[in-house]
C-alpha cells in the first residue's frame, strides 16, 4: 500500500501463496524470498548467496542434470587420441570435485550407432 512505510507490511502474496513476514521485516537486508518450486515461495533469513535450482542460471541447470562427455573414437584420430581423452578425463574429474557427480565417457561412433536406432 503506498501510504505504509515499508517496514509495516506484514506479508506478500505471490503466485496465490502467502508469505508472512519474519520479525525484522521484508525489507531488512537479511531477509531473502527463495524460489521453492514452480508456484512454491519461501520466506529466509540470513540466506545471503542461497539460490534454490529453479532460479539458478542455465548453465547451472544444465550441468545438474546427468551428462556425458562425447570424443573421438582414438582410431580415427590417433594424433590426438591422448589430447582427446585428457580433456574428457579433466572434464569428468572436475564436475566430479565440483558436483560430486559422476560424468560418463564415451566415444562418438557409440554415440552415433544410439542415434540411428
Amino acid at each position: 500500500h503506498p501510504g505504509l512505510p515499508p517496514t509495516e507490511l506484514v506479508q506478500l502474496r505471490v503466485d496465490g501463496q502467502v508469505l508472512v513476514a519474519p520479525p525484522q521485516g521484508f525489507f531488512n537486508a537479511s531477509v531473502t524470498i527463495l524460489r521453492m518450486g514452480a508456484a512454491e515461495w519461501s520466506v529466509a533469513i540470513n540466506a545471503m548467496g542461497h539460490r534454490q535450482p529453479l532460479t539458478w542460471g542455465p548453465m547451472r541447470q544444465v550441468f545438474t542434470r546427468p551428462f556425458v562427455v562425447v570424443m573421438p573414437d582414438p582410431h580415427r584420430v590417433p594424433s590426438n587420441a591422448s589430447a582427446y581423452t585428457d580433456a574428457a578425463t579433466y572434464i569428468a574429474n572436475a564436475h566430479f570435485m565440483a558436483y560430486d557427480s559422476h560424468v560418463r565417457i564415451v566415444q562418438d561412433h557409440v554415440v552415433l550407432s544410439n542415434v540411428s536406432k
